[in-house]
């Protein structure tokens, strides 16, 4: 019982101070999520050394738990409606994007990821990931219940090659892109004050009523999804060992279209603290996977599933490249657009200042809004594609 009580205390209070020293070194450096991953797992291997044989239910119930609520506050912020603002170039290159990561994501399938165990869901996650972000990859990851060593090093390998490409992106995609794509135009969508910081994390101040008003709506669409799934499973004739796989995937789709219809209301869209309340359950959902990991499964298939993942990357950076050329794409676009699904929102001021793209810092944060919305929705289609094909 203490052991389960301490774990618990240290899940809800690492993942905040994780948030709250964020721009501290070396959380700076590696991200929060890197940041939560890494605490877990030295705690998973100090828990392991102490008590081997501990119950980690817990802590894999919070770890659904923070990934359901998370969905729903990072889409509240985020008001979709917005994309109908956009400029036919950038949703071109978004689209294009989204059609880029497919094939890659089948070809590296078909060439390193068909003999791993959970192959096509990795596939999945990978499409969740580079047209949305981290939450989807995780979406669909607890949506097809991979297994929680699998998921960590999906994370991991999209952290340690992500910051490699990163690099790339803001310092040599352009003047690559620059010889290859026709020059920059300004977007119909100029940057508007403050927008800057739209992604900053901003302090927690429950003190705001809109702050704990969503909060509440968020855990009732859980809630909502949970019954749904329970319902679906009991009329289903209540399946031995099966609840998950209908509890789970009505969590995962309730929270991702409950997050979408009530982020077009304006109370609460217009709540600043949703992203960084979100951002804490994502965190949250980070350490308590690997802090329940068993280390031991990992090394097998870490190098293929890096692989996989870096392929991906490469490969989609390509196509997308070769597809903007052939359908008259600006290199700024690109490289906002590529961002947006790649990273997401948060990376779009930092990277459209690196490549001198502010035009566009709006027209990112939107369409990075857009791959939130839909990257489950597309992960969760093609790990269905890759498991039929086999």
């Amino acid at each position: 019982m203490i052991i389960t009580i301490t774990e618990l205390v240290l899940t809800l209070i690492i993942p905040l101070l994780i948030l709250k020293y964020r721009h501290a070194k070396p959380i700076s450096l590696i991200g929060c999520i890197g940041a939560a991953y890494l605490a877990g797992i030295i705690y998973s291997l100090a828990a392991s050394a102490f008590f081997p044989a501990r119950d980690t239910s817990i802590a894999e119930i919070i770890a659904y738990a923070g990934i359901s609520v998370a969905i729903p506050l990072l889409l509240f912020s985020n008001n979709i409606k917005n994309v109908l603002r956009l400029s036919k170039s950038t949703l071109l290159s978004f689209f294009l994007l989204i059609i880029s990561v497919m094939g890659a994501t089948f070809l590296i399938y078909v060439l390193i990821a068909r003999n791993i165990d959970g192959g096509g869901t990795l596939g999945g996650m990978a499409v969740a990931l580079y047209t949305g972000g981290t939450p989807n990859l995780n979406a669909v990851a607890c949506m097809f219940q991979l297994d929680n060593e699998l998921i960590l090093t999906a994370n991991l390998s999209d952290i340690m090659f992500g910051g490699i490409f990163y690099v790339f992106l803001t310092f040599a995609a352009k003047p690559l892109l620059s010889r290859f794509l026709k020059s920059s135009e300004k977007a119909k969508i100029t940057s508007e004050p403050g927008a800057e910081n739209e992604n900053d994390a901003l302090p927690f101040s429950f003190g705001n009523k809109g702050v704990i008003r969503n909060l509440l709506i968020a855990f009732m669409i859980v809630a909502v999804s949970f019954g749904i799934g329970m319902l679906i499973w009991l009329a289903k004739g209540k399946i031995d060992g099966t609840m998950t796989n209908y509890v789970v995937p009505a969590l995962m789709i309730g929270a991702t279209v409950g997050g979408i219809l009530l982020s077009l209301n304006k109370k609460v869209n217009s709540v600043k603290e949703n992203d960084i309340i979100g951002q804490y359950f994502a965190t949250v959902f980070s350490y308590s996977i690997a802090s329940i990991i068993n280390l031991g499964k990992i090394g097998a298939v870490s190098l293929k599933i890096f692989a996989f993942y870096a392929c991906i990357t490469t490969i989609s950076f390509i196509i997308h490249a070769v597809l903007c050329k052939v359908f008259s794409v600006d290199a700024d676009t690109m490289i906002i657009t590529l961002t947006a699904g790649i990273y997401g929102p948060a990376f779009i001021p930092s990277v459209s200042k690196a490549v001198k793209a502010e035009h566009l810092l709006s027209a990112g944060l939107i369409v990075g809004s857009l791959g939130y919305a839909v990257g489950t929705f597309l992960g969760m289609a093609y790990t269905y594609f890759l498991n039929f094909i086999g």
